[in-house]
């Protein structure tokens, strides 16, 4: 294991292995020692399983891309806790790993996948960088890295405010989530660099003549948007992939 820590997490100054990251795993398991899985209902297998491997791993996963072995190991330990397996006897696995991650509104038990999850918890922090914040250290790192930018740009929603900084045709602002330039080929390059405010009129309305050559129902997804204006304050980038 690394010798140097910052506020609980391994500082390891490459990319890290499986010896770094041991100590969650032994959390983990000591975590659940003290409980004895044949003396719980399944609903309380699943409830304590809840809390343990989505509180232990939570903050070490928005710092880090923990190594798949060791997620691997700790959703191992999950899944013998949730079924009752001893050490000696592995007991009957009911439903498949893939049921048990599956949220309850769409039929599985409602736990989460270690790996999603550590993705998640990893584009929490990069959204934080790109959605401009002027804290020292989100200036510092986008400086200096950019990282995971092409994955949050290309999620996330623009709510048009001014028209100024959200891009006409590359982003998404549209109500239905859709980015033009995914439904249009031919984008004049003179106007590949618009701007939402850019299909406006002199009067603040959307522009007939400006939006003219796009198809019917690009036209009027646009036109159910409210047009940009000055007093709307900034556009402001938003993360619809929450829950």
């Amino acid at each position: 294991m690394s010798n140097n820590w910052s506020i609980g997490v391994p500082i390891t100054g490459k990319a890290p292995k499986l010896r770094d990251y041991q100590y969650l795993i032994d959390q983990v398991s000591s975590k659940l020692t003290s409980w004895k899985a044949k003396h719980l209902s399944f609903a309380g297998r699943i409830t304590l399983a809840k809390a343990v491997f989505e509180s232990i791993p939570v903050y070490p996963m928005m710092n880090a891309s923990i190594p798949k072995s060791c997620l691997n190991d700790i959703q191992k330990i999950q899944r013998g806790f949730i079924w009752g397996d001893e050490i000696d006897k592995h007991k009957f696995h009911a439903v498949r790993w893939e049921i048990v991650t599956t949220p309850k509104e769409f039929g599985g038990l409602g736990l989460r996948d270690m790996h999603t999850m550590n993705v998640a918890c990893l584009m929490k922090f990069g959204w934080d960088l790109r959605s401009g914040t002027d804290a020292l250290w989100c200036r510092v790192l986008r400086g200096k890295y950019e990282w995971g930018t092409e994955s949050i740009d290309e999620h996330q929603y623009w709510s048009i405010g001014n028209g100024l900084s959200a891009g006409a045709w590359s982003t998404r602002w549209l109500h239905d989530g859709v980015r033009i330039d995914e439904l249009v080929d031919d984008i004049p390059e003179e106007r590949r660099h618009d701007r939402v405010r850019d299909l406006i009129d002199d009067e603040g309305l959307w522009s007939e003549e400006k939006i003219a050559w796009l198809p019917a129902p690009i036209r009027e997804n646009i036109k159910a948007v409210l047009p940009p204006a000055a007093d709307m304050g900034s556009d402001r980038r938003l993360w619809p992939l929450a829950g």
